[in-house]
């Protein structure tokens, strides 16, 4: 096979590669979120966002997470309620709202952290520290040609 088509054969699977793991991974995780804390993905990735940046308005999470505030809206609700979040007037405009973690949140986000860390453990087991770092290389060159920080900041 030639270097070009063997470089096509090889991006053309990339877009499935990528959507499978993805999609995977998030069920997984929401899997075990759901059962051990009572939530989803979408609340820890706010939790993430609400944990690197303290008190935010809700445009700015769904930014970070690009999703739409509408969304964001319904999931912060939800937060509200579970008493993970709460809201406070933004000091330097009064009309905006700000959202922040409570304790409970905080905690939450703790445990949510471990969780998924324990689950990353146990899915990379099998690779060295080289290929590892060599993943994680990768990724991040993925993540930053989308146009993305490689901060770790933008969604957890």
């Amino acid at each position: 096979m030639k270097s070009n088509q063997k470089h096509k054969a090889q991006l053309d699977q990339i877009p499935y590669l990528l959507h499978h793991i993805s999609f995977t991974i998030d069920g997984d995780m929401n899997q075990l979120l759901e059962e051990r804390l009572g939530i989803g993905v979408s609340q820890r990735k706010i939790l993430h966002v609400l944990h690197e940046r303290s008190a935010v308005a809700q445009n700015v999470i769904a930014a970070a997470l690009g999703q739409t505030e509408s969304s964001v809206s319904r999931q912060v609700d939800y937060m509200h309620q579970k008493g993970l979040i709460d809201q406070k007037r933004d000091s330097n405009d009064k009309r905006r709202q700000l959202t922040i973690l409570t304790l409970k949140g905080h905690t939450l986000y703790q445990e949510a952290k471990k969780l998924e860390q324990h689950y990353f453990q146990n899915l990379l087991k099998d690779m060295s520290d080289k290929d590892i770092a060599k993943l994680q290389e990768l990724l991040e060159l993925t993540h930053v040609a989308f146009g993305h920080e490689t901060n770790h900041t933008q969604c957890g």
